[in-house]
C-alpha cells in the first residue's frame, strides 16, 4: 500500500481558508502559544534556581545564590513573557 502526499494534501479536508470563513485552527494555535509561554517561563525559572542551588552547594552559602537565581530567573522570564504576551495581543488586533 502506497500513501502519496499529493493525494493527502489535495484532500477537501485541507482546503484553504477563504476570506469569508472563520479560521477554527487559530484558536488552537493561540492556546499552544500561551502554553509555550508558560512552559518557557517555568523552565527558565527552574534553571536559574537550580544554578543558584548548585552554586550554594559548591560555595557553602546555603540560601544566598538560590535566592539570587530565583530573583534573576523570575525577572528575566517575566520580562521575556511580557514581551511575548504584548506581541501576542497585538497580532490579534
Amino acid at each position: 500500500m502506497h500513501i502519496r502526499l499529493r493525494n493527502i494534501s489535495q484532500s477537501p479536508i485541507f482546503a484553504p481558508v477563504k476570506p469569508g470563513q472563520q479560521d477554527t485552527n487559530r484558536d488552537a494555535g493561540a492556546g499552544y502559544t500561551l502554553l509555550t509561554i508558560g512552559i518557557t517561563f517555568a523552565l527558565t525559572l527552574a534553571l536559574f534556581v537550580y544554578g543558584g542551588l548548585r552554586l550554594d552547594q559548591r560555595m557553602g552559602t546555603t540560601p544566598l545564590w538560590t535566592l539570587v537565581g530565583a530573583v534573576v530567573g523570575m525577572g528575566l522570564a517575566g520580562f521575556w513573557m511580557y514581551q511575548r504576551l504584548r506581541r501576542f495581543s497585538q497580532v490579534g488586533k
